[in-house]
This record gives C-alpha cells, structure tokens and sequence, in this order.
C-alpha cells in the first residue's frame, strides 16, 4: 500500500514538473527572460529589520500593616527584543556586505537583523555610513550570496524598461514592480517626519511603483544590473519616483578608501 501511495506522489510530482515547465517554455520569450532575472536579482535582495528592546521592571513590596503593601520598583530588566522597522538592502559583495540607506539604520539604539529570500535571518553591523549621501554598508558575518552587478549610471537611457525589488509595507518581502526611466537628472527636496530634509542631485525619476515609508530597493534594469536606489517618491502624485544613480555608491566608496 504505502509502494502504492510512492508512486502515485512522484507520478503527481513528475506530472506538475513537466507540465510547469511545458507551460514557461509556451510564454512569450520576453517573459520568460524576465522571470530568470526577478528569479536571479530577488536572491540578491533582503529586508533589514531594526529591533528595538523592551523592559520590565522587578518590584519591591513592603507591608506597611493594615493591609497597606507598598510597590516600589527595584530594577529594570531587558526581557526580549521586538521588530520595529523594516526596510530593504542588497549584497554588493559575495562574503555578505550589503548597501542600504543611513536612515535605515541611523538608530543607533537598535538591532539590525536581515532575512534572506530563503527565510534565514542574520545580524548585520554597521561597517560604514554617510549622512552626505544617505548611504550605508552593513555587514553579515558567515553569509555568502551572489551580488548584483552595479552598472555605470551614466550610460542609463530614458524609457529603458526598470524593475524595482523591495520589502513593501513592512510584511511582503521581494515584491517587484516594473516600469520605464521617465526622467534623468532631477533635483529633488526629500523630507518626512523622521529624518531631515536631503537635497538629492541627478535623480532618476521612473514609474515603477514604491510604496511610502520603503527605502533602499535597488532599481534593475532588464540586464540585472543595478542603476539606481530607490529612496524617494512624490506623495501628492502617482507613478512619480527618484532613485539615486548608482555612481553616487560609487563615488562614496572612492572617498572611503582614500580617507
């Protein structure tokens, strides 16, 4: 009997297979390079959750008679961390570096941790940061991942087709959105709540859809290769958002290794 039940499950397993694969195979030969590269790039790709600690406290209880117990506390104990924010980052190194924004990780009372697209989770340090760009590394020990390839963002052209991979809403990991280069070399304001207005030049503007209060997705364009990082969108508009060229990245770690 259980022989029985084997096969029956390899035969269905066999039969999804092939069927799968006949059905990728019958996609136009666009959509199929398309789904290798989010296949590929989305690998790359982790969220960067920022853990906050939470306290008790441990009481003293003095009888005061008459059925008066007075409660005075004594000591405030770390119990247990909880997950307070959460945003996204890439490897830019095969021994586990990775490139998020310095907001992202400019609260210096938190734990960073990542999870990769297979569901591992790994605390990160903070090995660099800039304020002037709105930068940062960090750095996974013991994880090693394919990085994606950084392009020269002089050579991005308007209207080439973009996809944009990030941690949206704080719970959908890996969500992927496309669209095209609408714009290049915008000078922008960015400003929220909760950190200080930036003036980001040369700006790649691109429809490819970002929710608010996501930050450091790589912008790919239909080779793989990062361009841009997502960091900003216009809120009173849709399909408006800016990226800076990855030659900024670039040009931050010129400065890091002659410092």
């Amino acid at each position: 009997m259980r022989n029985i039940l084997f096969i029956f499950i390899v035969s269905i397993v066999s039969f999804t297979f092939s069927f799968y694969s006949q059905y990728f195979y019958q996609l136009p030969i666009q959509e199929q390079k398309r789904i290798k590269l989010i296949n590929s790039v989305s690998k790359s790709v982790v969220s960067v959750i920022g853990f906050a600690p939470t306290y008790r406290y441990i009481y003293k209880y003095i009888d005061l008679g008459d059925g008066f117990v007075l409660k005075i506390p004594q000591w405030l104990i770390k119990e247990w961390y909880k997950p307070v924010t959460a945003w996204t980052a890439f490897f830019v190194t095969s021994n586990g570096i990775l490139l998020t924004n310095n907001h992202v990780v400019e609260d210096k009372n938190l734990i960073y941790k990542i999870i990769t697209s297979d569901g591992k989770i790994y605390r990160v340090k903070v090995i660099a940061r800039s304020k002037k760009y709105d930068l940062a590394l960090l750095y996974a020990k013991w994880v090693h991942s394919k990085p994606l390839k950084l392009w020269n963002s002089d050579w991005v052209m308007l209207w080439q087709t973009v996809y944009a991979i990030w941690n949206a809403l704080w719970e959908y990991p890996n969500t992927v959105s496309k669209g095209i280069i609408s714009w290049l070399h915008r000078n922008i304001v960015a400003d929220t709540p909760y950190w200080k207005v930036e003036i980001i030049d040369d700006a790649i503007q691109t429809d490819a859809a970002i929710n608010p209060w996501n930050s450091w997705w790589p912008l790919i364009d239909s080779l793989g290769n990062v361009i841009g990082i997502n960091t900003a969108i216009n809120a009173a508009w849709q399909n408006i958002w800016f990226a800076i060229p990855i030659n900024v990245f670039k040009d931050w770690l010129k400065e890091l290794l002659w410092k």
